[in-house]
C-alpha cells in the first residue's frame, strides 16, 4: 500500500509480500500474512494512540490479494482501514481496490475516527455473483459488489499495520493501532472462522505485540523484532 497526493484524494497501492525488503523501498509492516483461498478477511480496527506523521503515511488494515495475484501476473486487491497521512492529524477510514489494467481506486468513507474508537472492517465476496466482493463496516455494505476478476479462492488475506517514511530517510512517524478478533470467511456472503494461523511479518522499526492469534497491537517501535510475537506465533 503506497500513499500518494493528488489534491485532497489520497490513492493507496499495496506493496507487501511477506519476503519483500521494506528497508529498500521505505515501507514497512507489522502483522499476519495467511494462507491463499478464504473468501473474506474481518476485524476491529482501533487507534491506539494519536499518529504523530512527519513524512509519508501510517495505516492500519485487512484486506485480500496482492501486487501480483491477478490472473496474469499483475496487481489485484481489495483491502479496508484507516489511514494518517503527513499534514494531517485525523485517522481517516477508507477502502480501496485494484484490478488488471486498471488504476487503483480509493474512497475515503470518515474523514476522522477518533482515538480509541472501534470500527468492524471487512471485505467479503458476495453470495451471488461471479468474482464480486464487498466492503464491510460496523455490519453493513458499504461499496458496491466490485469485481475482482478470476479472484475466488486465489487470494491472500491479510492483516497489517503499514509505514511509509515518504522517502526521507531518517523520518520517524510514531503510531499504534490494535487489530482485534480476525476471521475469514469459508463461503462466499459470510460463514466465518477464527483467523488462528498465520505468518509474521515484522519489519524493522514496527512492531507487533501478539494478544491471541487472532489479535495483535502493532507500531511504530525500535528496530527488531518482538520476542512476544515470536513466542505466540511459535516462531
Amino acid at each position: 500500500m503506497r500513499l500518494l497526493l493528488a489534491g485532497a484524494l489520497a490513492v493507496l497501492a499495496a506493496a507487501w509480500p511477506v519476503a519483500a525488503s521494506a528497508a529498500a523501498t521505505g515501507y514497512c509492516y507489522a502483522g499476519l500474512v495467511g494462507s491463499k483461498g478464504p473468501l473474506g478477511i474481518s476485524g476491529t480496527l482501533t487507534a491506539r494512540s494519536a499518529p504523530v506523521v512527519q513524512a509519508g503515511h501510517v495505516a492500519a488494515w485487512v484486506g485480500v490479494g496482492g501486487p501480483n495475484e491477478a490472473p496474469d501476473g499483475t496487481a489485484e486487491w481489495l483491502q479496508v482501514g484507516m489511514n494518517s497521512a503527513h499534514g494531517s492529524t485525523n485517522n481517516h477510514l477508507y477502502y480501496e481496490y485494484a484490478r488488471p489494467g486498471i488504476p487503483v481506486t480509493y474512497v475515503q468513507l470518515a474523514a476522522n475516527i477518533p482515538v480509541g474508537q472501534s470500527v468492524r472492517v471487512a471485505v467479503l465476496k458476495t453470495a451471488t455473483g461471479r468474482d464480486l466482493w464487498r466492503v464491510w463496516v460496523d455490519g453493513k455494505p458499504v461499496s458496491d459488489p466490485i469485481s475482482l476478476p478470476g479472484s475466488e479462492g486465489r487470494l491472500t488475506p491479510v492483516a497489517t499495520a503499514e509505514n511509509f517514511d515518504g522517502g526521507a530517510p531518517g523520518v520517524v512517524n510514531t503510531f499504534s493501532y490494535s487489530v482485534a478478533g480476525l476471521r475469514v470467511a469459508t463461503r462466499a456472503g459470510g460463514v466465518w472462522r477464527p483467523f488462528r494461523s498465520g505468518q509474521l511479518r515484522q519489519d524493522d522499526g514496527v512492531q507487533v505485540v501478539m494478544g491471541t492469534a487472532g489479535s495483535f497491537v502493532a507500531g511504530s517501535a525500535v528496530a527488531g523484532p518482538s520476542p512476544e510475537a515470536r513466542k505466540v506465533l511459535g516462531g
